[in-house]
Formats: C-alpha cells, sequence, structure tokens
C-alpha cells in the first residue's frame, strides 16, 4: 500500500503527482507556486507591481485555492490508505478470488458473478475481478454490461497491465455483436422466406380450387 508524507497534502497538486504521477497534479502544483511568489513579490518586494484591490483578490484566490486542496488532498491522501484491505480482509478477498475462479472455470457463471461482484465491493480498484465480471457478461451475452465493466476499468491509473486483455475482450465483443446482427437479419430472412412459401401454397390452392 502506497502512502504519501502527510506535509504533502499541504500542497496543490502533490497527493495526485505522488500516488499517480499525474502530469494534471504538476500542473497543479507548478501553477499555485507560481501564484504564490507573484502574491509575495506583489506584496513584499514590487508594491507597485499591481493595485491594492487586485493584490487583496488575488491573495484571496491563494487562499482559496490552498484551502480547497487541502480537503481534495487530504481525501485523496486517505482513499489511498484504506484502498488496500488490512490483512484480515486481504486474507478473505483472496479467498473470495480463489473460489470465484473455481467457480467460474467450471462453468458456474451465476455463482462466479456472485462472487466477482462481492470481491468489487470489497475492493473497488480490483481490475482482475472487473475483467472477469465483464468476460462473464460477455458469454451471458449482456454486451452492455461488459462494455460498462471494460470502461471502467480503462478509467484507473494502473490500467496498463490488462490493456491487453481489454483489448482481446472488446475484440471478442464486437464479435459477438457481428454475430448477434447476422443472426437477427438470417431470422428476419428466414421469416420473410417462409411468408412467401405460404403465400405462393395459398395462391396454388386458390388456383386448384377454381380449376377443379
Amino acid at each position: 500500500m502506497q502512502r504519501i508524507p502527510i506535509i504533502f497534502t499541504l500542497w496543490p497538486g502533490l497527493p495526485q503527482l505522488w500516488l499517480h504521477g499525474r502530469w494534471l497534479g504538476l500542473a497543479k502544483a507548478v501553477g499555485f507556486a507560481a501564484l504564490l511568489n507573484f502574491v509575495l513579490i506583489a506584496t513584499y518586494v514590487q508594491t507597485d507591481l499591481i493595485s491594492k484591490t487586485y493584490l487583496i483578490l488575488a491573495w484571496i484566490a491563494c487562499g482559496l485555492i490552498w484551502s480547497s486542496a487541502i480537503l481534495l488532498n487530504d481525501a485523496e491522501a486517505n482513499v489511498s490508505n484504506t484502498s488496500d484491505l488490512d490483512n484480515e480482509k486481504a486474507e478473505e478477498f483472496d479467498r473470495l478470488f480463489v473460489s470465484a475462479q473455481s467457480e467460474y472455470l467450471q462453468g458456474h457463471l451465476d455463482e462466479a458473478e456472485n462472487l466477482f461482484e462481492r470481491l468489487i465491493w470489497l475492493r473497488p480498484s480490483d481490475l482482475d475481478s472487473r475483467l472477469y465480471l465483464a468476460t462473464i457478461f460477455r458469454h451471458r451475452g449482456r454486451i452492455r454490461h461488459a462494455y460498462r465493466h471494460l470502461d471502467l476499468i480503462e478509467k484507473f491509473d494502473h490500467v496498463t497491465k490488462w490493456q491487453f486483455q481489454i483489448d482481446d475482450e472488446r475484440r471478442l465483443l464486437s464479435e459477438l455483436e457481428e454475430d448477434l446482427r447476422e443472426s437477427k437479419i438470417e431470422e428476419k430472412n428466414n421469416l420473410e422466406q417462409t411468408d412467401d412459401d405460404s403465400e405462393n401454397v395459398e395462391v396454388a390452392t386458390a388456383e386448384f380450387r377454381r380449376a377443379g
């Protein structure tokens, strides 16, 4: 479990940069530093740089940005620190995951689906469980549910490890959609052919009766 030094939560953008390596976090940190430096220079070094009204507004902006960032940074740090489970729950999670895999490999999709959904409830960031669940939905023809889980997976920062499986799953879903479309077209054509055959039989019967 990755923890962040508490002092890092006092600066805008640093938790995002430290925990996830996000460029947005770096931009926030550098931007706030530039704004604070500008305000300090305007206040103590070059006092005629901007008017007092704008200087006051700039200080207010710094205060609002800093205070809101502390709240957001602290929340993000807490999410990161509690995203993993304690040892006891981690052992339970591992047992459940093995059971879910076993049910899936045996073709017990109902049981596997329930177990993987429980695993995601315990650890929402577990991408293995989400990928298994997307695969189960594909097998059961629940295409929209499968796509929804794949979309959720790709929103996580550490998705690179699973990208090949995600792309393969999307390919299989696309093939399934194409098969379903072709099946519907074939079914429609068969129905139309059946209607035509019935109509031809009726016409032939009517002509036979007239001839008789």
